[in-house]
C-alpha cells in the first residue's frame, strides 16, 4: 500500500495539471488540500495489444459520475485494482483536465509481455518434457519478473532433488519478432557435476 501511495504522489505532484477557467483564470489541482471532484472523462493510454478500454475502466472501479477526493483512496484503490491483474508493469492516474468540480483522468498502462514460446538448452529431451511438465508455462502467459524467478527456482529444484547442487540456470529472453507484445525464453541449463 505504502507503493502505491508513493507512485501516486511522484504521478500526480510532478505533473500538476491546470485547466483555463471562464475568465481565463488558471485552476489547479492543489495535492497538499484534498478536494472533492465528480469524474467527468475517464480515458486509457499507453495500451497497444488491448483491445477494449472500458474493461480497464470498470477494472479500476472508477466510473464517470463518481464523486472521488483528490489525492485520496480512490485513485490509490483504482491502481491497486488494476496491478492485481498482473498483466501491467506500470499504472498511472493522472488528471488530464479540470473543470470546475469536475476532472478529467487518463489511466496510463504499460503492458507485460505475453509468453509466445520457450525452450531449454542444456538439458536432453526426456528433461527438457519434464521441467515443461513442471512448470506449466503456457503460450499466451503474461511474462513477469516473478515467472521468470518462480521458473528459475523449480528447474533448480528439480535437479538438485536429482543431486545436481550446483545447478546454474540462466533465462534469455527475447522479443518475438513475428507476434506484438511477445517474447520467447530460453532456459540454459548447467547442471554442474
Amino acid at each position: 500500500m505504502k507503493r502505491i501511495f508513493y507512485l501516486l504522489i511522484i504521478i500526480l505532484l510532478p505533473s500538476m495539471l491546470y485547466a483555463q477557467g471562464t475568465k481565463d483564470k488558471v485552476i489547479g489541482i492543489d495535492y497538499r488540500n484534498p478536494r472533492n471532484y465528480e469524474i467527468a472523462g475517464i480515458t486509457v493510454s499507453g495500451v497497444q495489444y488491448l483491445q477494449n478500454s472500458d474493461i480497464i475502466i470498470m477494472l479500476s472501479g472508477l466510473s464517470i459520475g463518481q464523486k472521488i477526493k483528490i489525492p485520496g483512496d480512490a485513485i490509490s484503490g483504482a491502481i491497486e485494482k488494476i496491478f492485481k491483474q498482473g498483466m501491467f508493469e506500470e499504472v498511472e492516474i493522472s488528471v488530464t483536465a479540470v473543470q470546475g468540480d469536475f476532472v478529467y483522468l487518463d489511466i496510463f498502462l504499460q503492458e507485460r509481455p505475453l509468453l509466445s514460446k520457450f525452450s531449454f538448452t542444456g538439458v536432453n529431451r526426456n528433461e527438457a518434457d519434464n521441467l515443461k511438465e513442471k512448470l506449466g508455462l503456457v503460450r499466451g502467459d503474461v511474462v513477469s519478473t516473478n515467472t521468470i524467478l518462480n521458473s528459475k527456482r523449480i528447474i533448480r529444484s528439480h535437479f538438485v532433488n536429482k543431486g545436481f547442487w550446483n545447478t546454474k540456470v540462466e533465462v534469455v529472453q527475447r522479443v518475438d519478432s513475428t507476434q506484438g507484445n511477445q517474447v520467447i525464453l530460453d532456459f540454459q541449463i548447467d547442471k554442474g557435476k
